[in-house]
């Protein structure tokens, strides 16, 4: 039996399998297209405290229960190793909550069996992450304001691409010549921290066509985003600027964490966001 074209990993917390939009989407889409299902094999990551059930499949299929909870980093080392074991040359990551369309499954198994063969130096292929009319991801640097790529640009981009983790292709040779994924970004800021990485060491990056909708959860402090996460986030952002920004840059980071304290206090009842912006803006986290 040949071996699959890529291991999609799934990471899941509090939810059984069929709550998951990403693990529905694309078992409904393999189930259409019964010639897909030898080229993808399903890595179902549980981070729950408790185990779920195992859903039956027509794919192949992995569940593993991890109740310590260390975050992505572990769970996408984890969808690594199997993709050595099973001869897998890339990796899809997928939120649990991402809706695969149909364009962007064949869109991807299409560069992953036509173009990635004859570009060794690509390392990984991003799509576009959008909600609404707003682009969320992939964006051009370096990284003083958000730039988002141009939706009609395609192909290998020409400069460095920042990308949230969500619909990535990765070339696993790729991601285990940097040594896999970092465990000190063990889920905050691993996406960017790895694209950094990845390009650093002479990858390229593939801009797909394709869009998949995304909600950005950093929109809802107080509500989606706790107090404890929103300290973890700026604390790897942090980390991320001191491993691989320059001076100039780190200083813009520091600015724009004082401008964001003034945002966060006026538009926040809890004024204990705006004090971690203050804290982050002066190294104090």
């Amino acid at each position: 039996m040949q071996p699959p074209l890529l291991i999609a990993v799934i990471v899941l917390y509090q939810r059984q399998p069929q709550e998951s939009e990403a693990f529905v989407s694309l078992s409904a889409l393999l189930q259409q297209e019964p010639g897909l299902r030898e080229q993808i094999h399903v890595l179902l990551y549980d981070n729950s405290p408790v185990a779920h059930t195992v859903p039956s499949a027509s794919f192949p299929l992995t569940y593993r229960s991890d109740p310590s909870n260390r975050g992505l980093a572990p769970a996408y080392n984890a969808a690594l190793n199997l993709a050595r074991q099973q001869g897998a040359p890339w990796l899809l990551l997928l939120d649990h909550d991402t809706e695969l369309t149909h364009a962007y499954l064949h869109e991807a198994l299409a560069f992953l069996e036509n173009t990635a063969p004859l570009h060794p130096k690509i390392a990984l292929a991003v799509p576009r992450l959008v909600q609404g009319t707003k682009v969320h991801s992939p964006n051009l640097l370096p990284r003083l304001r958000h730039r988002p790529v141009p939706r009609t640009l395609t192909g290998i981009a020409k400069q460095e691409i920042s990308a949230f983790n969500s619909g990535l292709l990765l070339r696993a040779s790729a991601i285990e010549a940097v040594g896999g994924f970092p465990l000190r970004y063990s889920m905050e800021f691993l996406d960017h921290a790895l694209l950094a990485m990845l390009q650093s060491n002479g990858g390229r990056v593939w801009l797909l066509g394709s869009a998949l909708p995304h909600a950005l959860s950093t929109t809802a402090l107080g509500e989606g985003i706790s107090r404890d996460r929103y300290l973890r986030m700026l604390q790897a952002e942090n980390t991320f600027h001191q491993e691989f920004s320059d001076p100039v840059i780190r200083l813009w980071y520091r600015l724009r964490c004082l401008r964001q304290a003034a945002v966060h206090a006026l538009r926040f009842s809890d004024k204990k966001f705006a004090l971690l912006d203050l804290r982050a803006a002066f190294g104090l986290l």
